[in-house]
């Protein structure tokens, strides 16, 4: 029998933590029942009680002991995972092996896949560590070897913000549209961690509509529309826009 809505594992590691308090503190948290996951017991504790405006039931589990797994799994309507070490497991390559595995299933290879970050970009995360001294100014300085848990200090996780361009042309080529996506907060911690929680919600609370097939799935062609109307209306329209630039 399912208990929860949603069961969050890895949730005292760094980005575990961030989508805990994301939810904790979410306007519809009276419509949704989750549970924080993990190894440690206590560390599982702490957070709970730091986590002034909920609490969520513990589930200590561990992905070498696979029947703890299944119990987990059995609670949970949803189940979101921060568990890491991401380097063993991120980046391009695992990216797009499932991007083409989702397209793979629906039909639709060849295809390529890439990511970047333009120069421009990177100079103005650099100016923004530069000016504060690598946070040694203010107090906070960025870690530059982070230990297991550790992740960017709490004033470069406000400061951050992201703005992305993207481009869709039609399968004829006939049409094309080109969308601004801009938000507030470290894209890659803060931010990240507030999409997650939406996009958990998205599944736990039936807002979205059924994927035409399955496979691996990217979240915007899961979730569609729904999770980018849940994106604009999150902290009341301050965190993320979306805006279209053309369209033929």
């Amino acid at each position: 029998m399912t208990a929860h809505d949603i069961v969050l594992y890895g949730a005292t590691g760094f980005a575990g933590q961030l989508v805990a308090k994301y939810l904790a503190r979410h306007p519809e948290g009276s419509r949704f029942s989750w549970a924080i996951a993990g190894r440690n017991p206590d560390k599982l504790s702490a957070l709970r009680t730091s986590l002034a405006d909920a609490a969520p039931e513990i589930i200590v589990a561990d992905t070498s002991d696979r029947p703890s797994i299944d119990a987990m799994v059995s609670k949970a309507r949803v189940v979101v995972t921060t568990a890491g070490p991401y380097a063993e497991y991120g980046g391009d390559a695992v990216n797009a092996r499932n991007v083409r595995r989702s397209l793979a299933l629906s039909g639709r290879l060849p295809c390529s896949y890439a990511e970047g970050i333009s120069v421009g970009a990177g100079l103005k995360a650099g100016w923004l560590w530069m000016s504060r001294g690598l946070g040694y100014f203010v107090g906070d300085p960025i870690p530059l070897s982070p230990k297991p848990g550790q992740g960017p200090p709490k004033w470069l996780k406000r400061a951050g913000k992201f703005r992305v361009a993207l481009k869709a042309t039609s399968a004829s080529g006939e049409h094309a549209a080109m969308v601004d996506v801009q938000g507030r907060g470290d894209p890659g911690y803060l931010a990240t961690s507030k999409i997650l929680g939406e996009v958990a919600l998205c599944l736990a609370l039936g807002q979205q509509e059924a994927p035409r097939s399955g496979g691996v799935l990217t979240p915007a062609l899961a979730l569609g529309s729904v999770l980018r109307e849940r994106l604009a209306a999150a902290e009341g329209g301050e965190f993320m826009q979306f805006g279209v630039l053309a369209e033929t």
